[in-house]
């Protein structure tokens, strides 16, 4: 019992010291250390076989030390547990060189309610003290209220096996943090920019999506975000139900038109035209059949996998003798001819007029 005692006593201690020591050392920090002794603390911090272990060799190094973002991100990816997690990136921001490129810290938290922690005390430790007495409000406080969102008919996700942009959606729990943190802003575009850093890398639903897009005052940087978050929704297909997020038609059909292209891939381009060389190699294989029928053949086979052009089909159908069948020739060619604008100038191929006018019928 008595060396429990000594044991937590000694923690104590330990703990009191450091916030000691971070109040005297703490200073305005414009150079990171480092990446040599920074890699050495690195290993130390690694090397400890607890969270609680870690914490107290990181902290003690972060305290008398300039960190920048990205160093306090890769020592807070040591720890297996948000809380520990936590009370690190917390002692270590004063210490931070580069504060304004703090916002990927947040990364390396597991759940979001452990990151809005963070935000909240940085925002409170960011928040200048008043230079004159405040006077204490003598009403009772006034609990927040909670967001309301718009009476739509949202789309469900349950079930859905349709085109998907990511793996899970986040839980409502965690939609309501981020959807309180994003209203806390005033204007759209820094609604926009919120909600940006708090979706990276994150799955959201449709429904979602429509809740996050009623915040914004104007319909068309509500469009915005729904394009710009529509890559990490799960349940994309449900996107007709998103038009009743606009009152104004215009915006409805630029939503379904960029909803539609985008999951609807262009058609995959296919080149088809034979080089010079190759096309020789193809005149002297039609050559070389013995009968019009097998040259016919080895046209249409040719055919199946290559496409020509006009230029290409006169010296195909010099091969032939018969005008029967350079006609069969012109024929199979020139649904795959690559311009069919000047398909017209093989009419001379043909000097009897049965064979011109159903030439003609052809290119009609």
């Amino acid at each position: 019992m008595q060396s429990n005692f000594i044991i937590m006593r000694s923690f104590s201690f330990f703990f009191l010291f450091i916030l000691v020591s971070i109040g005297i050392n703490a200073q305005n920090c414009t150079n990171a250390v480092s990446n040599t002794i920074f890699q050495q603390q690195y290993a130390l911090v690694a090397a400890q076989n607890s969270d609680q272990n870690k914490l107290n060799t990181a902290i003690a190094f972060s305290a008398i030390n300039c960190l920048s973002s990205n160093q306090v991100q890769l020592i807070a990816g040591l720890f297996s547990n948000d809380s520990y997690r936590l009370e690190f990136c917390k002692l270590s921001y004063t210490n931070i060189v580069d504060k304004p490129n703090f916002y990927p810290v947040y990364d390396s938290f597991s759940t979001f309610s452990a990151a809005f922690q963070l935000h909240d005390y940085i925002a409170l430790f960011n928040t200048p003290l008043p230079t004159t007495p405040t006077i204490p409000d003598p009403k009772p406080a006034v609990p927040p209220v909670g967001i309301s969102f718009p009476g739509y008919d949202y789309p469900s996700y349950e079930g859905y096996n349709g085109p998907s942009g990511c793996s899970t959606p986040i839980s409502e729990t965690d939609f309501k943090l981020l959807a309180q943190s994003v209203n806390t802003y005033t204007t759209d575009d820094e609604k926009m920019a919120q909600a940006a850093i708090l979706l990276k890398d994150k799955c959201i639903s449709m429904a979602q999506a429509m809740k996050l897009a009623s915040l914004f005052q104007m319909e068309v940087k509500a469009l915005a975000f729904l394009k710009n978050q529509f890559g990490g929704v799960y349940d994309q297909n449900n996107y007709p139900a998103v038009t009743q997020c606009f009152g104004h038609l215009p915006y409805q059909n630029d939503w379904n038109l960029f909803c539609s292209g985008y999951l609807t891939p262009p058609a995959p381009v296919v080149t088809c035209d034979v080089d010079e060389a190759k096309f020789k190699t193809m005149l002297k294989n039609i050559d070389n059949a013995n009968f019009a029928k097998d040259q016919l053949n080895v046209v249409n086979n040719l055919n199946k996998h290559h496409c020509f052009y006009t230029a290409q089909v006169k010296r195909i159908l010099d091969e032939f003798s018969f005008p029967a069948d350079k006609l069969s020739a012109a024929k199979t060619l020139y649904e795959k001819c690559l311009d069919k604008e000047k398909y017209y100038t093989l009419r001379k191929e043909f000097t009897f007029p049965v064979y011109q006018e159903e030439f003609d019928q052809l290119i009609k």
